[in-house]
């Protein structure tokens, strides 16, 4: 895809792309020096935050490996990179640690189940106070014999 004669004419840097397949996507940018950033992430990971991870990634890595990366020889930064990439892989490995909304999503779901609980617990304690008052009305029905 990177090869095809026509990527830089169809690809304008700084625009976002997203391919999407049954299992990954594949999201990326393009700098003003022909710098391709691609992340590939689960199909389901949110959009909105593997690009805020690329905008990041693309500051970062200017600012520690742009000028080089633009004379260096194939593999020639791939430690210094490696470390880059660790880093923010480890930031955005978890959806929730970065993003507010799936935050709260995840604390909506929290309450849902605490909810799905109680309401469990409420009804069997209604069965429970059915069961009590039948038996009641029995013990005073013989009682009444």
């Amino acid at each position: 895809m990177l090869s095809a004669p026509d990527f830089s004419n169809k690809v304008s840097a700084g625009a976002r792309y997203r391919l999407v397949g049954e299992v990954n996507a594949f999201n990326f940018t393009t700098d003003a020096e022909h710098r391709v950033y691609i992340v590939i992430s689960a199909f389901d990971y949110p959009e909105r935050l593997v690009f805020s991870m690329i905008n990041e990634l693309v500051v970062k890595f200017k600012q520690e490996l742009g000028p080089q990366s633009l004379t260096c020889p194939a593999g020639a930064l791939d430690t210094k990179a490696r470390k880059l990439f660790q880093a923010m892989t480890d930031d955005y490995d978890d959806p929730t640690k970065r993003d507010k909304l799936m935050q709260v999503q995840a604390q909506v779901q929290g309450v849902k189940l605490t909810m799905g609980k109680n309401l469990d617990s409420m009804l069997k304690n209604i069965d429970k106070a059915k069961d009590i008052e039948e038996s009641s009305h029995q013990l005073q029905a013989q009682a009444a014999k």
